[in-house]
């Protein structure tokens, strides 16, 4: 069952579920969406609408994962059990549940893509590929994949688009340029 009737203010989030209404209080709510992969609504607070803290709510409210950028936490729930990292410059993270992972982008001058277990165990962490740059977390026909612009103009198709999609391989950091990211 999907979460519906979604709305938020600056400081409250609430949806049905379950035919329940589920009401969480955060402050400086900026932006909610779903997200029906993972069965969990997303909610982005910030202060002048940058960024600062994201949450993901399961649909009956639970808190599935938080990351604060200033001061560098990201907690999820595996199992019962709260995972805390501290790690430099989140600038973003991503919950794929179906996946058992957990990516995150972090770090200030190249950011450094790095992929963890629902258990926190560390996959691997990796540079982008030769000629492009970290720019988001996505999914591409329902699998986990990473945006990348290019940083070369040998890497733009012919209309001058630079931000592709890359598929991830988990078991061995492998990424492959796939689709065009609009």
């Amino acid at each position: 069952m999907q979460a519906s009737d979604l709305s938020w203010n600056h400081d409250t989030v609430i949806w049905q579920y379950n035919h329940e209404k589920v009401e969480i209080k955060i402050a400086n709510i900026i932006f909610c969406s779903v997200d029906t992969v993972n069965a969990c609504n997303n909610v982005t607070c910030g202060s002048n609408h940058i960024e600062e803290e994201v949450y993901l709510f399961s649909f009956d409210g639970n808190t599935l994962l938080h990351y604060r950028m200033e001061s560098r936490t990201i907690t999820w729930i595996n199992d019962g059990l709260k995972i805390t990292l501290v790690l430099d410059h989140i600038e973003q993270a991503f919950l794929y549940r179906s996946e058992d992972l957990v990516l995150i982008l972090n770090g200030k001058k190249e950011k450094i893509l790095t992929a963890y277990s629902l258990d926190g165990s560390q996959y691997f962490r990796r540079f982008a590929p030769t000629n492009y740059k970290f720019s988001y977390l996505s999914r591409m026909r329902s699998l986990p994949s990473v945006v990348c612009e290019a940083i070369t103009k040998s890497e733009e198709d012919q209309f001058g688009r630079n931000q592709w999609h890359f598929s991830l391989d988990i078991q061995t950091a492998a990424l492959e340029k796939t689709h065009l990211a609009y």
